[in-house]
């Protein structure tokens, strides 16, 4: 496993942390002082202007693709090139979104979804600022991603933990109502863009003019991102929609609840995606050079270093949902405890996948999956639709999981055949050693439960740090080969080098 791989997932987990702990600041914060209803109606409109999102979702892959691909093969005006027709993209993406969601929000937005009436003038409001956070995050992306492409994820980051930084301290000071909050969004979005812009230009000195834009790169992009594109909307099928089918058949109350509980699915996804994440560029560069080897290594490698992370933190969030509540957001919440364990079901099996997405995209296999994306994303937004209107929100979540076991398995088979890694590697390598570590660790974690029910958020999370130590144990000498025991003990010793 290559060093500068491991760097780069230091510095995506530290800045992760430091993410994620705001998110969970800021949702008990404004949960309690903006009330379960207004909090949901926040959540409804903020969905529904960041839904346009998945529109620069391939186009946003492909500036990091392409830039490590030239990068690597040193045609450097091939970048500028990238970045103009992205932003080209962007901005003609913004201008048909922002016309849609005006008249979504302003025309049609009592219609539509089971809001009181009291709320409507405010939410048109909150909207139409928020479709100025919709044009800063569009327009900063192709900066964001070129930082990405060229693996600077230590500029990528500090962007981003300013970002959350500022909004935390202007909800915290000034977010006394929905439009507050919304201004708030607006302005730390804004101090992102116009920091990766800056940040990017001294990474790579790119122009931006329509000179730069081509026909065949247009179409080089395109055709590379229609996939990713088509992923991201299922991935819209089965989450952003969520909320609005809330939105639509019960109160703004359950969008709260959804969302509380949807926190801890993130927190594990994005626990899972910080090994990912870092891959993309580094394979891009591999396969420039065809080091098929080097791939398929980082690949099995690489998912045991994800899993190694991420599935303390889904065991532990699904034995400890409840008093995790209790102490985060308060009594009232404690009964969806449920909605926390069925997400962290499927954060097991994406646990398994996070490197084999990443490794399909620079391979370019995604397009081979979008069937299965596709009629996966339908099924997960039918099995959600027909659900929730007998069960509730817990259809919502019941739909994520169905949706996403429909995947999981020809998206499995489709990479090893790529790779010529048999079933029976996957199964010894990904599966049972890790799940013997699981195992092995689960014991004491139920023993600590069972002795003392942890009543404060410190005593949940020294319960969960606890189980991540004996796991983390166990799998170093279960989970890990001999080679991976000795990279990860060199590594270690150079950090303790280098800090002494």
């Amino acid at each position: 496993m290559k060093s500068h791989v491991i760097k780069n997932t230091t510095i995506n987990f530290i800045s992760q942390c430091v993410s994620m702990g705001a998110n969970f600041f800021l949702v008990a914060y404004l949960v309690n002082n903006l009330g379960a209803e207004q909090y949901g109606i926040l959540i409804l409109v903020y969905s529904l202007v960041t839904a346009a999102d998945f529109f620069s979702h391939g186009i946003g892959t492909a500036v990091v693709k392409y830039a490590a691909h030239y990068k690597a093969k040193e045609e450097f005006s091939k970048i500028n090139e990238v970045i103009n027709s992205a932003m080209l993209f962007f901005v003609v993406q913004g201008i048909v979104t922002s016309a849609i969601l005006f008249a979504v929000i302003f025309i049609f937005i009592d219609s539509i979804f089971n809001i009181p009436a009291q709320h409507i003038q405010e939410i048109k409001s909150l909207g139409f600022i928020l479709l100025g956070y919709l044009f800063t995050e569009l327009l900063s992306s192709p900066f964001c991603r070129l930082l990405e492409g060229f693996q600077r994820y230590d500029f990528l980051r500090l962007i981003e933990i300013t970002k959350k930084i500022l909004l935390v301290l202007l909800v915290f000071f000034y977010g006394k109502g929905l439009v507050y909050i919304g201004a708030a969004y607006v302005i730390s979005s804004s101090v992102m863009g116009a920091s990766a812009l800056f940040l990017a230009h001294g990474v790579f000195k790119y122009r931006i003019g329509f000179s730069y834009i081509n026909k065949a790169m247009c179409r080089e992009v395109i055709n590379f991102a229609w996939p990713q594109f088509i992923t991201k909307i299922t991935g819209f099928l089965g989450n952003k929609a969520d909320v609005f089918l809330i939105g639509i058949f019960l109160q703004p109350f359950y969008i709260t609840v959804y969302n509380i509980a949807y926190q801890f699915y993130m927190l594990v996804t994005t626990v899972i995606n910080l090994f990912g994440s870092a891959l993309l560029p580094h394979v891009s560069e591999l396969h420039s050079r065809n080091s098929r080897d080097t791939i398929n290594r980082l690949y099995l490698t690489g998912t045991r270093y994800s899993m190694f992370v991420s599935i303390p933190l889904v065991i532990s969030s699904f034995f400890l949902a409840e008093p995790f509540l209790k102490a985060w957001v308060g009594d009232d919440f404690v009964k969806y405890g449920y909605l926390v364990q069925l997400y962290m079901i499927t954060g097991l099996f994406m646990a398994t996948r996070v490197v084999a997405v990443q490794i399909s995209v620079s391979l370019d296999i995604i397009r081979h999956l979008v069937k299965y994306y596709t009629l996966g994303g339908i099924i997960n937004f039918l099995v959600s639709a027909i659900l929730i209107q007998y069960i509730g929100i817990t259809g919502n979540v019941v739909g994520t999981l169905v949706g996403y076991l429909f995947i999981w398995y020809p998206s499995n088979q489709m990479l090893l055949k790529k790779l010529s890694i048999k079933s029976g590697q996957f199964i010894s390598s990904i599966i049972v050693r890790p799940g013997i570590s699981i195992l092995a660790a689960l014991p004491a974690l139920l023993l600590f439960k069972i002795l003392a029910v942890p009543e404060s958020l410190y005593t949940v999370l020294l319960y969960e740090c606890c189980y991540a130590v004996l796991y983390a144990v166990s799998f170093f000498y279960i989970g890990f080969d001999k080679i991976e025991r000795k990279e990860i003990v060199g590594i270690a010793r150079q950090i303790l080098f280098k800090t002494s």
